[in-house]
């Protein structure tokens, strides 16, 4: 039987006015996050609407070895996560974000 794992996922809604700057922000973390130790996938996305155009909302789907591995690269330990959640600036006046949710959740391959 699968060892859980550790799903986890971050909902973002960004301002129209800054949606090129998250995207550059974003592409900045991808690579270094898949390589944290722990990782075992980690995918974002740009949610499009229903006839495919952009929206300003974005997702972001990953699983981890364990809660305590995704906490140690979300939690502002690692540089590109420091980064990151200092550009984007959430609960600023000057914030990227408009409004921000996570989840997580221990589950098991079947």
């Amino acid at each position: 039987m699968n060892k859980p794992v550790w799903q986890g996922s971050a909902f973002f809604t960004i301002k129209p006015e800054m949606m090129e700057a998250f995207k550059k922000a974003v592409s900045r973390i991808i690579k270094p996050t898949r390589e944290e130790k722990g990782c075992i996938s980690y995918y974002g996305y740009l949610v499009m609407d229903g006839e495919g155009r952009e929206t300003n909302k974005f997702e972001f789907h990953e699983i981890w070895a364990s809660k305590e591995a995704m906490l140690v690269d979300h939690k502002d330990n690692t540089p590109h996560m420091r980064l990151f959640f200092g550009e984007i600036k959430i609960g600023e006046t000057d914030s990227y974000v408009e409004s921000f949710e996570v989840d997580g959740k221990y589950v098991q391959l079947i």
